[in-house]
């Protein structure tokens, strides 16, 4: 049941300036992922080699605004200097690690789970994918689970640590949630990251319960590679995002994506103790 949570609008024949005014009339919250073709660039340049570099695509502009009709764009004190435009490229010393600037499998998350003022939606827009490495996705159905699973998962509470760990004292270390919640305009909504879960804090019930969830999310999973010019938006509370593990050249041909991070309403987080971490420029 892909087709219902996936739309797709192709923009590729529009002139830039018409194609933010088309998708204020097709952007809708009810797609859990929407995929979007701009029409491409003339030039394209080499894939740098590190975010600190100049990384100016002639898309980003586009992007920001296509981002900032779907919500409040932000960016965090912590992540690549507090650029509201993350790069997602493979960085040599980076690569053993779970960063979108590795190269090994990229488990399947959500955003920020350890954050309460994690992203509501994200942004990926592709510059480069000559290799056609897919974004792995899982937008799991929770409404066909076994009763008790589903109980547990709404009510047992679990651990997730950052996966930035901070010496700023504003910055949450863990949080501790249930996983899926329920709500009636909402429906299911889920945080997922098992590479930072606390396992140590489990009972070894709570730890079966885990893995079940961990087999639901996986089983869900499906591949969308994207292309030059592709835009893609997904609900960060409905799926689970990841990348399979791929061989970089670091020579400039390498896979180039942007990240956004979108809250529906970041005003209600700036007048709290961790509104230091968020960087806004409402």
């Amino acid at each position: 049941g892909v087709d219902m949570i996936l739309t797709k609008l192709d923009y590729s024949m529009l002139k830039p300036d018409a194609v933010v005014a088309q998708f204020k009339e097709d952007f809708s919250f009810s797609s859990d992922i929407i995929v979007l073709d701009l029409p491409k660039a003339n030039e394209q340049r080499p894939t740098p080699k590190h975010w600190k570099d100049d990384c100016h695509s002639s898309y980003d502009d586009l992007f920001l605004q296509l981002s900032r009709h779907v919500g409040d764009v932000f960016g965090y004190s912590d992540l690549q200097n507090g650029k509201l435009i993350q790069e997602i490229f493979p960085i040599f010393k980076d690569r053993n690690k779970q960063l979108g600037s590795g190269s090994v499998h990229l488990e399947l998350h959500t955003e920020d789970p350890a954050l309460a003022y994690r992203a509501d939606m994200l942004g990926f827009l592709c510059v480069r994918n000559d290799d056609k490495i897919p974004n792995l996705l899982s937008c799991p159905d929770f409404s066909t689970i076994d009763a008790t699973l589903k109980h547990r998962l709404t009510e047992n509470r679990y651990t997730i640590l950052s996966d930035r760990p901070s010496t700023i004292e504003y910055k949450p270390k863990a949080l501790e949630a249930a996983v899926l919640q329920e709500s009636p305009a909402e429906g299911y909504s889920f945080i997922y990251d098992p590479v930072y879960v606390d396992y140590s804090k489990m009972s070894q019930c709570e730890e079966l319960v885990f893995k079940d969830f961990i087999k639901l999310v996986e089983s869900a999973t499906f591949n969308l590679s994207m292309n030059e010019a592709q835009v893609l938006f997904i609900n960060n509370y409905k799926c689970a995002h990841g990348r399979p593990q791929f061989t970089p050249r670091y020579d400039g041909t390498d896979r180039w994506l942007k990240r956004v991070q979108i809250s529906k309403d970041i005003s209600k987080h700036l007048d709290r103790e961790y509104s230091l971490d968020i960087i806004t420029d409402i």
